[in-house]
C-alpha cells in the first residue's frame, strides 16, 4: 500500500507521540445490529500495510510532510504487526471488538483509515444474507470500478447472486461537485473548508473522484496524503482523539504538539471535556504561546461549544480559528454560519471540516 494511503493528521500524530511504542487500535461497530466478518482480516492487514521505504518518505515532502527517524523506523517495521480476531464468518454485535491491530504505534494508526474502509463489506455481506430483497437498491450502481470489484467479491464471498452492477461514475462526481459547491456558496470563500472523507470511502477510487470534484468546486485541501499529492491539493491535519489517549491528558496531550511540531497546532477538545477541560487547556497554551492557533470541536452539543468558545476568546483577548467536523452537510453549515453572524466572529476564523 502507498504512504500516502492515510490522513496526514495520522503522521503528524506519529511526530508528536511515540512512534515506536506498542498500541492497540480494535474495531468495532456503534450501531446497527449484529454483522457478518466476511474476510479473513489478517490477510487484509497485510495486504494493506506500507512500503515505506526511503524514497516512499520523501514523496510525502512533496506535501509538506517530513517524517522523524522513528516515525520512518515505526513505518518500516511490518513484522512486529499482530492481529487479534474473530474468524471470517463469525457474527458480532454491536460494542463487541471484532478485532485489534497491534504493533508500533506509528504504523498501526497508519492502518486506521483503511482499516475503517473495510466497513463497507461487512455492511454490504450483512445486507445480502438478511435482507437479500434490497441489494439491487443499494448497489445496481457503484461510484467506480473498484467499488464494483469490491461488490461483486463480496457478494461471491458470501455465495449470494449479484444483481446487475452498473458504474456510473461521472453520476457520482457530479453529485459530489453539486454538494461541494453548495458548501462553497455557502461559506463564499473555498478556504474555509477542507475534505476529510477518506474513511469514509468504500475505496480509494472513489475518493479520488470525490477529491476531485471537490477540487472543481473550489476546495484546495484534504486529509488524504496520497490524495492530495495526486491532485495538486494541501494536505491537512493535526490531531485526532488517539493523541490525547496517549497523554491520558488535555495539556499535556496539546502541550506534546505545540512542541515538536512545526506550524499551526488544531486543538482537538472533547476527548475528556470540551467545556471544562478541552477549552481551557487549549485556550491556557495560547495565551502562554502568545500565538491564537485552532480548535476543533467534533462532538457534543457543538452551538454551546461555540458560544462558549467565543465568549472565552474575548475574554481572554485570543482569536483562534474555530474548526467545526463531524458529519457537516450544508444544513448545518448554513445554521453554524448563521450563528457566526450572530456572535460577531469573523468569517476567516471559522472553518469547516
Amino acid at each position: 500500500m502507498s504512504l500516502g494511503s492515510t490522513d496526514a493528521y495520522k503522521l503528524t500524530m506519529a511526530e508528536a507521540g511515540y512512534p515506536l511504542r506498542e498500541e492497540c487500535f480494535t474495531y468495532t461497530h456503534r450501531r446497527g445490529g449484529v454483522a457478518l466478518l466476511p474476510f479473513d482480516v489478517h490477510a487484509e492487514v497485510q495486504r494493506l500495510l506500507p512500503a515505506a521505504d526511503a524514497a516512499a518518505c520523501d514523496e510525502l515532502e512533496r506535501v509538506g510532510i517530513r517524517l522523524s527517524a522513528g516515525t520512518r523506523a515505526a513505518l518500516a517495521l511490518p513484522d512486529r504487526v499482530r492481529v487479534q480476531t474473530l474468524p471470517k464468518g463469525a457474527w458480532f454485535a454491536p460494542g463487541e471488538p471484532v478485532f485489534s491491530v497491534i504493533g508500533p504505534s506509528a504504523l498501526v494508526s497508519f492502518l486506521e483509515p483503511q482499516l475503517l474502509m473495510l466497513a463497507y463489506r461487512i455492511q454490504l455481506a450483512t445486507l445480502a444474507l438478511v435482507e437479500p430483497a434490497r441489494l439491487a437498491a443499494e448497489v445496481g450502481v457503484v461510484s467506480c470500478a473498484q467499488q464494483r470489484e469490491i461488490v461483486l467479491s463480496c457478494l461471491d464471498g458470501v455465495r449470494v447472486a449479484a444483481p446487475e452492477v452498473r458504474v456510473d461514475a461521472e453520476g457520482y462526481r457530479e453529485r459530489v461537485f453539486e454538494r461541494a459547491s453548495a458548501l462553497v456558496h455557502c461559506v463564499e470563500d473555498p478556504a474555509r473548508l477542507f475534505e476529510i472523507g477518506l474513511r469514509a470511502a468504500t475505496c480509494l477510487e472513489q475518493h479520488l473522484l470525490a477529491l476531485d470534484a471537490c477540487k472543481c468546486a473550489g476546495i484546495t485541501r484534504t486529509s488524504h496524503v496520497g490524495g492530495a499529492r495526486t491532485l495538486g491539493l494541501g494536505a491537512v491535519g493535526t490531531m485526532g482523539h488517539e493523541h490525547v489517549q496517549r497523554f491520558f491528558s488535555d495539556p499535556v496531550a496539546f502541550a506534546a504538539m505545540r512542541d515538536r511540531v512545526p506550524g499551526p497546532v488544531s486543538y482537538l477538545l472533547d476527548t475528556f471535556d470540551t467545556l471544562r477541560s478541552g477549552l481551557p487547556a487549549a485556550y491556557a497554551l495560547m495565551q502562554a504561546r502568545g500565538i491564537s492557533d485552532s480548535v476543533r470541536f467534533d462532538s457534543g452539543d457543538k452551538e454551546a461549544q461555540l458560544r462558549a468558545a467565543v465568549a472565552l476568546a474575548r475574554t481572554q483577548d485570543l482569536e483562534p480559528t474555530l474548526i467545526l467536523e463531524d458529519g457537516f452537510d450544508l444544513e448545518q453549515t448554513v445554521k453554524f454560519e448563521g450563528l457566526r453572524r450572530k456572535l460577531g466572529w469573523a468569517a476567516a476564523q471559522q472553518l469547516y471540516g
